[in-house]
């Protein structure tokens, strides 16, 4: 027995490390609206490093796919591209390079051009994740449009300072049809 012991110690010390890393096997489509506005001027630097490191380096794997839309004035989309090493340093230094605009920022459009996107993908396994970063929170909630105040219900904001980050469930309805409808047919 008093032998035995300190083998079981090297071995233990010895075998390969341990770890728990989460990995994902669903591909995830990120669909990033940003404020380009002069509302998240003040704060872009902070709200920059934190897309580039959270969501663009630790979230994104190789094949999930990235849009970012600009929001001021009218919506437009910069970037849109399946993601592997080299892109993710394409899509951070355009985040990086983005300049402040003095146009409006036209969240109800990103957002509605977000949802005809989600509702196109055909691969119903795949994970549709949307956020809008912004400088102000009042700008994001200030529509009237009741199509966009229909997405916003189901929503979720995280307050940083000088800037939030709004995640919104687009095409949360349809999944939870589909999930209720393969419960019942016992398709779990």
């Amino acid at each position: 027995m008093k032998k035995s012991v300190p083998v079981l110690i090297l071995a233990l010390c010895f075998s390969g490390t341990l770890s728990a890393i989460d990995t994902r096997t669903i591909p995830l489509d990120l669909f990033l609206i940003i404020d380009d506005s002069s509302l998240l001027a003040a704060a872009k630097d902070t709200a920059t490093v934190w897309m580039c490191n959270h969501l663009i380096d630790e979230l994104l794997q190789d094949g999930d796919h990235l849009t970012i839309w600009l929001t001021s004035d009218t919506a437009r989309i910069v970037f849109s591209d399946s993601v592997d090493r080299v892109r993710k340093e394409t899509a951070k230094n355009m985040l990086h390079t983005m300049a402040d605009s003095s146009a409006p920022a036209d969240f109800a459009g990103a957002l509605r051009a977000a949802s005809v996107r989600a509702g196109a993908i055909q691969n119903t396994n795949r994970i549709v994740y949307t956020l809008l970063v912004s400088g102000s929170e009042a700008s994001i909630f200030s529509t009237t449009d009741t199509d966009i105040v229909g997405l916003l219900r189901v929503s979720r904001v995280d307050d940083f300072s000088g800037w939030r980050v709004l995640t919104i469930g687009l095409g949360l309805s349809s999944q939870a049809q589909r999930a209720a409808s393969n419960y019942i047919k016992g398709d779990l």
